[in-house]
């Protein structure tokens, strides 16, 4: 995931990183979020709770932003791109 920081920097994005830990080291985004998950137990293994719980709170993201840039869904959805 960092390594994709770079590239998404030099088409001119800004960089929100989302983290469970507040001092995440190599973390160079412009903005750093903390979502403090609790661990998952046997119904989610490993990070798995982490990672539903962040794709809850980036669609709010979007959701928010939306509202915010009087955008639409297509709209935001046009200056996606796919590092990978």
């Amino acid at each position: 995931v960092l390594s994709l920081m770079d590239p998404a920097r030099s088409g001119g994005a800004r960089v929100l990183a989302v983290t469970q830990r507040p001092a995440s080291d190599g973390v160079s985004a412009d903005v750093i979020g903390e979502l403090d998950v609790p661990k998952g137990g046997s119904v989610f293994p490993l990070g798995t709770l982490f990672e539903a719980s962040l794709f809850g709170y980036l669609d709010q993201v979007v959701v928010d932003l939306i509202a915010e840039l009087g955008a639409t869904e297509s709209e935001l959805g046009a200056r996606h791109t796919n590092l990978e």
